[in-house]
């Protein structure tokens, strides 16, 4: 156990537990102390231990070499899932076995993670090479557009900061990076702006009415132009590649929202749009959020008591053991409780912050950095959808939340994690005995000459 991270271990065990507790309390009542899903809950819990336990003792060096094998899988079983899953609210994104049901998607984030950070670390150089990292990104849109295509948004996001981070971990330039960033923040002003009408207005520019796909064509030469006239000449070169990049993020951002809206179920552009203005059709999509803001305000600086939450308990404040279980808590603890919630979610990242550090494989490094992007995205979009200042994904609480498929990842990747640590307090060890022995060995040498 000394080998064990016993930190990472320990707030994981507290946000497992703490999630099994609201999950008690919201589904129990006075016909019903354990529920169906408090039962399933508890055994989910308990195989999300056995993944973290069973990996910790598995040598991370054996997993990156059959990366590429479950990452084809996963994106076979993606495949499948867009053939003949279960749609479940508006999504086909579950594969329904016997009684059980698993989301292909949240196990293709720690697979698609494992494989980039074997890859890269055999091919760290050519990152420097934008053409690399081309098809390095190409790799990563493969699952972005099969999960894309369920449509969940909220799950197919989560893969830009998985890459931005382990790409750039890797080598790659951080004007390139920043690029993929601005460009998923584009892509959301675009349907904003698409949602809204602006596209569809008579009196704009990029109504196609007017002509905005000729206006896209001359974009885009104007793009090529610059480039050709950049390479030619040293004269202004800084500017050339600031309009490129300015006239680059732009076209990218609006074609990605317009495949977006198309692809998207209204409802869930709605949901996007909503935390703007979410009054502005409160018993719609603006419900969520107020419902949310409602229940957060109740709670106070204590919290209303266990049996005491009028929001939740009444069924105002919808998906409460899911998507909303942080307004769950902060109703029934207050600012508090909500509180200690967030000092353990950053006791986690810095633990997996901890682990990167120490550890020496490049391939371990990548993986502990794209899995501190991924939890620490779920959180904060988690988070910040339930106070209402970032729009409604379905990005579940990972740990805290109900069901298997997420916190199965989470766990399984928290579990690679401590067999990275594993590794590097066993390479310590091995060093320091190795240089005790030594130094041991001359010692007697020198005290007992000529006697080994």
């Amino acid at each position: 156990m000394k080998r064990i991270n016993i930190g990472l271990f320990l707030c994981a065990l507290a946000l497992l537990a703490i999630g099994l507790f609201f999950i008690y309390i919201g589904t129990s009542n006075d016909e019903v102390q354990y529920s169906a899903r408090f039962i399933k809950h508890f055994f989910f819990v308990l195989a999300g231990l056995a993944f973290y336990v069973v990996l910790t003792y598995i040598d991370f060096e054996k997993l990156k070499h059959m990366s590429f094998a479950i990452f084809v899988s996963c994106l076979l079983l993606l495949l499948l899932t867009l053939a003949m899953g279960e749609i479940v609210n508006g999504a086909r994104s579950w594969l329904g076995v016997w009684n059980f049901g698993i989301q292909p998607s949240e196990f293709a984030k720690i697979a698609l993670l494992l494989y980039l950070s074997h890859l890269l670390e055999l091919h760290k150089p050519l990152l420097q090479k934008r053409t690399s990292l081309l098809l390095y990104s190409l790799i990563l849109l493969l699952p972005f557009l099969l999960v894309l295509l369920q449509p969940d948004f909220g799950t197919a996001f989560v893969f830009f900061p998985l890459g931005m981070a382990v790409f750039y971990i890797a080598g790659a330039r951080l004007s390139d990076i920043m690029f993929i960033l601005f460009v998923g923040i584009g892509t959301l002003i675009g349907i904003i702006l698409f949602e809204n009408g602006f596209f569809d207005s008579d009196l704009s520019l990029f109504a196609v009415q007017n002509g905005g796909v000729i206006l896209f064509i001359i974009i885009g030469l104007c793009i090529f132009f610059l480039s050709y006239i950049g390479s030619r000449t040293r004269l202004l070169t800084i500017y050339f590649f600031a309009i490129r990049y300015v006239s680059g993020l732009v076209v990218v951002s609006l074609v990605l929202a317009r495949i977006a809206i198309h692809v998207l179920k209204p409802y869930q552009i709605s949901r996007l749009v909503s935390f703007i203005d979410p009054h502005a059709d409160p018993l719609g999509s603006g419900w969520h959020i107020l419902q949310s803001l409602n229940a957060v305000g109740s709670g106070g600086y204590i919290g209303r008591g266990f049996k005491e939450g009028s929001v939740s308990d009444l069924r105002y404040l919808p998906q409460h053991l899911t998507d909303f279980i942080y307004s769950f808590v902060a109703e029934r603890w207050g600012f508090l409780g909500a509180s200690g919630i967030v000092i353990l979610y950053l006791l986690i990242l810095w633990q997996v912050t901890y682990v990167a550090y120490v550890t020496k494989s490049l391939s371990g490094k990548l993986f502990c950095v794209g899995f501190l992007a991924v939890f620490f995205t779920h959180f904060i979009v988690n988070a910040g959808m339930t106070l209402g200042f970032m729009p409604i994904t379905g990005i579940p609480l990972l740990l805290l939340s109900y069901g298997g498929s997420a916190l199965f990842a989470c766990m399984i990747g928290l579990g690679v994690i401590s067999s990275c640590h594993r590794k590097s307090t066993q390479t310590h060890v091995e060093a320091y005995d190795k240089e005790y022995n030594n130094e041991y060995k001359n010692k007697r040498i020198y005290i007992h000459p000529g006697v080994e």
